[in-house]
């Protein structure tokens, strides 16, 4: 929807269904702290970034107002890989 700062995560799986519901298939939302803040204008793989060997993840959030006197200074997320019981 409009206005909506979002990024969906949908882990790797054998095999996906025809037809994919972000709200309902996402394994995980990212959601900016406010709707205008682009979240997900940019998303890049960086590897990894803190030598575990999973892949991490930056979310680019480009009008996000970290700091307070500076309007629309950005931000940029970092999502760590991670491992799971079923490897």
């Amino acid at each position: 929807t409009a206005g909506d700062s979002k990024v969906y995560l949908l882990l790797g799986k054998s095999a996906l269904p025809t037809t994919i519901y972000l709200e309902q298939d996402a394994d995980y939302v990212f959601s900016s702290e406010n709707p205008d803040d682009q979240a997900g204008y940019s998303v890049s793989w960086v590897g990894s970034i803190d030598g575990d060997a999973y892949d991490d993840f930056v979310i680019g959030s480009p009008f996000a107002d970290k700091d307070v006197s500076i309007q629309d200074s950005g931000s940029a997320y970092i999502l760590f890989g991670f491992g799971s019981a079923a490897e």
